[in-house]
């Protein structure tokens, strides 16, 4: 059974020690802990919940639960805690137990803490702040779900009244599969009153107040069926486990995070300056009792500043490499190791930082790390392929040139080495190859020979998009095969219509009427949209394999460019769904550049459709467009806002939906700066200084001014 495996593969408890094998996740175990409890109520001897300031969120969520239950709730910090004698507190049976709860790995550093804490606490031999814990009127939650992922424990000799684990954190699969072991003598302290169902019920009546709770434990929190298809996966796990020996997965997993932790502290620049800030020490990878197989860092640059981490994990992910970026959901520890001020931490709130964004460098400095970790399963060419990336990228050769560091810093004077000249008559027979329309925003292209301009760039492009049930944006990022879902305008017909493979066309009505307002997100900007249907829904929930509905950009509320104002107008330009701009103009010239740099690393080319743009320009030289700063295209004029920013959705073949890492790799060698990666240039029409008909043609000249 799940509770046999648990104990006698986990640990070596004692039988005595029940489980709840019904526990969908750790989280969930600690939520069962909190709420299941009597915690006491508001006075003097009101019970305490302390938590370690290093710990995982859903610790720290215990708080709320406890709180409003009486508690009174402090948080430790482990540099405060200390020996001390045993105090005499006057303990009675009527005074409520008190908890605490800490990790026994940091799920942030990697750093484990002493598991003598456990006994020490509840004996009264530690001290927290100067002031110690009651012998025997404290109880200890032990959060085990990093540790035992790598790592034996012991619970004959860690006596934890609560421990908490994750199965996915120790196999990998399945998601969703914790397990809660409480000591027999503590099992008496969880109490459910909140809601009786599924299993949790040995009798009840339906016409009277009756009910007789299951007498096992793990019974009364059960509810609804149990996920037996999952529990009985894990018995692959554990068999894994047994066949390597948890103590030799234990010196083998921490032999890689080891060599890992030196060889990245051993990278410079090339003005020998250091590449990584790494959040441990070298005396903590020397034992698996100090630290586990996790090295968390930032990357630095040259000059000392920092890469943001999400720029390392777009590379890792078009090379196939599994890493972590961000607070990692442990604020505590990740605010300690970045001295992140809560002042600070409310200031880039304000400036726009959100768990998981990619906003992750505010005022230069990172708000999260980048966590590298190891399994039982990772070897030594796993160590050596995330540093080949990180010395392929991030480790500068030689001084950063001028034009790159005037393209990263939104200089319109970004000259590039190889272009002969940045006038006009360098760029006298650039004209425009192709028009794209993207009607949907990460879909397929609608490209056409002429296309009228509207207030918010090309006529309906990106004007619908595909958002999830939270009204967030889905994009190629996520769903590759939003490329395969292929649109046609028609204008005498008034409708938008959408091919997908094996799926009969959609037509959506260029101008609808009837359709509920609601409420959408793109870009940290929430915008007014109108949803498109039930159909819509359907047909696209089905193409994409994902819950999800189409809306239409409502008319109402106005969407601006965040780049740059208008410069007849002192007005920013309006947007529709797209990101930053109301068009992209990509070179076919600057692709064929970045199609060498790729050939020099062996790989075939890519096409120009990659980068999605709305003009494609062909006849200037490569890379001439960095140093646009306006254009007039058949009378009509355009700013130029800057270059474009590139991300991983550039590696997704717009034919096939497959991904590789070209064109991101070629482009961070050569086209990438401060965390940025360049291709293309945005660009915004001026109204007030165009005549009409607002509309361009392919072959129209390109002329920068």
């Amino acid at each position: 059974t799940t509770t046999t495996t648990t104990t006698t593969t986990t640990s070596s408890a004692s039988p005595s020690l029940p489980t709840d094998p019904a526990a969908p996740s750790a989280t969930t175990d600690l939520r069962i802990v909190a709420s299941a409890q009597s915690a006491g109520h508001p006075s003097s001897d009101a019970a305490v919940f302390a938590y370690l300031e290093d710990s995982h969120t859903s610790i720290v969520g215990m708080r709320t639960v406890l709180a409003a239950r009486g508690a009174r709730v402090c948080c430790v910090a482990a540099s405060d805690i200390a020996p001390c004698e045993p105090a005499s507190c006057g303990t009675t049976g009527n005074v409520p137990h008190s908890l605490f709860a800490f990790p026994a790995q940091s799920n942030f550093s990697g750093r484990r803490y002493p598991l003598s804490w456990v006994e020490a606490v509840r004996e009264g031999r530690v001290s927290a702040a100067g002031q110690c814990f009651c012998p025997g009127r404290w109880k200890v939650l032990l959060d085990a779900a990093a540790l035992v992922s790598t790592s034996p424990l012991d619970l004959s000799a860690v006596p934890a009244d609560f421990v908490c684990l994750s199965f996915y954190k120790m196999f990998g699969y399945p998601t969703g599969i914790g397990a809660l072991l409480v000591r027999s003598d503590s099992a008496h302290l969880l109490s459910r009153s909140d809601y009786h169902g599924g299993g949790s019920m040995h009798a009840y009546s339906s016409t009277h107040n009756f009910m007789q709770l299951a007498a096992n434990l793990e019974e009364r929190f059960e509810s609804g069926t149990v996920p037996f298809l999952d529990i009985v996966s894990l018995e692959v796990g554990f068999q894994y486990l047994a066949r390597f020996g948890m103590h030799n997965i234990a010196q083998h997993t921490l032999s890689l995070a080891r060599g890992f932790f030196h060889a990245l502290r051993k990278l410079r620049h090339y003005n020998a300056a250091p590449v990584a800030t790494v959040y441990a020490t070298e005396e903590e990878f020397e034992s698996t009792e100090l630290h586990g197989p996790v090295v968390c860092f930032n990357l630095l640059r040259a000059d000392g500043s920092f890469v943001g981490p999400a720029e390392v994990a777009k590379l890792a992910a078009v090379h196939n490499i599994s890493i972590r970026t961000g607070c990692l959901c442990n604020a505590g520890a990740c605010h300690q190791h970045l001295h992140i001020s809560h002042d600070r931490f409310q200031r880039n709130l304000a400036a726009g930082y959100a768990c998981g964004e990619e906003n992750d460098l505010i005022d230069g400095l990172p708000t999260g790390g980048i966590r590298v970790s190891f399994g039982f399963m990772s070897v030594e060419q796993d160590a050596q392929a995330m540093l080949e990336l990180i010395q392929r990228y991030f480790v500068e050769q030689s001084e950063v040139s001028a034009h790159l560091r005037a393209l990263a810093a939104g200089s319109a004077n970004a000259k590039h080495p190889t272009d002969k000249a940045t006038d006009t008559t360098a760029t006298a027979d650039a004209n425009i190859a192709e028009i794209n329309v993207y009607p949907v925003k990460s879909c397929g292209a609608f490209s056409t020979a002429e296309w009228e301009i509207g207030e918010s760039g090309f006529l309906y492009d990106r004007s619908w998009m595909v958002v999830d049930a939270h009204g967030v944006n889905i994009s190629q990022k996520k769903v590759p095969k939003m490329a395969l879902v292929r649109p046609h305008i028609d204008l005498q017909k008034g409708v938008l219509v959408l091919s997908y493979p094996q799926l009969e066309p959609l037509s959506v009505p260029l101008q609808p009427i009837d359709l509920v307002p609601c409420a959408a997100r793109v870009c940290f900007d929430s915008v007014g949209a109108l949803d498109c249907g039930d159909e819509a829904a359907a047909w696209f929930s089905s193409a994409l394999g994902v819950d999800c509905r189409l809306v239409l950009k409502s008319g109402v509320e106005l969407r601006t460019c965040r780049l740059s104002r208008d410069a007849a107008s002192g007005v920013a330009s309006t947007l529709s769904f797209a990101n930053e701009s109301q068009f992209l103009l990509v070179s076919e010239s600057s692709m064929d550049q970045v199609n060498k740099w790729i050939e020099d690393q062996g790989e075939e080319r890519v096409a120009v459709d990659r980068f999605r743009g709305n003009i494609v320009l062909r006849g200037a030289a490569a890379f001439a467009e960095d140093a646009y700063r306006h254009l007039r295209i058949a009378g009509q004029a355009f700013a130029v806002n800057g270059p474009c920013r590139r991300c991983q959705m550039v590696c997704v073949d717009q034919q096939t939906a497959n991904s590789c890492k070209q064109p991101l790799a070629a482009l961070s060698l050569h086209r990438r700066v401060k965390g940025k990666t360049f291709f293309g240039i945005h660009v915004n029409h001026q109204a007030a200084e165009s005549r009409p008909p607002f509309k361009i043609r392919v072959g129209d000249a390109v002329q920068p001014f």
